[in-house]
């Protein structure tokens, strides 16, 4: 800072002859002053805050360092994701087989269980009918057997009332097997 003020008296003489020499008549000379203003305002203001303005670029160079590293992260962790991806898709014809094979596998199995149990049904189904036949044909023929004994008793009936003797006959037989 003591380097400072003689600058500034030296520059702001100068400037003053300077600018007397020139007295405005359209040369280069008239735009020396505002000039050497010019450099000494803003070498000032740079000379005051060149720290915060230092500061800001180092902060600023941080930031971007880390946007950078975040971003080599990014990049990392998206080429990894991008060959799994491309492992998955160059394996998804083998997937594909894969899955058609136990898709397969699990349509023969069902198509196993219901032929088996269309099977079970089917015996299960010619049983019962034969059970049914057998039961209606025991039916019928005990029916047909009852008939055929009505039929017998009512013949016996009308040859004993007809014949007095087979009549007689008959009522002994029946009085000795109650006996």
């Amino acid at each position: 800072m003591r380097y400072h003020v003689p600058l500034l008296a030296i520059l702001i003489i100068s400037s003053s002859d300077l600018y007397a020499a020139g007295k405005g008549s359209g040369s280069v000379k008239d735009l020396m002053f505002p000039v050497i203003n010019f450099v000494i305002l803003f070498g000032f203001i740079i000379f005051k805050y060149k720290n915060v303005i230092s500061k800001g670029y180092k902060d600023e160079s941080i930031r971007i360092e880390n946007l950078l590293t975040d971003a080599a992260e990014a990049d990392k962790q998206a080429s990894l994701k991008l060959d799994s991806l491309t492992s998955q898709l160059n394996n998804i014809d083998s997937v594909k087989k894969e899955l058609k094979q136990q898709a397969n596998e699990k349509l023969n199995a069902q198509l196993e269980k219901i032929n088996s149990e269309s099977k079970q049904k089917i015996s299960k189904l010619k049983e019962d009918k034969e059970l049914k036949f057998e039961q209606e044909k025991s039916s019928l023929v005990n029916h047909a057997n009852s008939k055929i004994l009505d039929m017998v008793i009512e013949d016996a009936k009308s040859i004993v009332v007809a014949d007095k003797e087979k009549k007689k006959i008959t009522e002994e037989k029946i009085l000795s097997a109650i006996n």
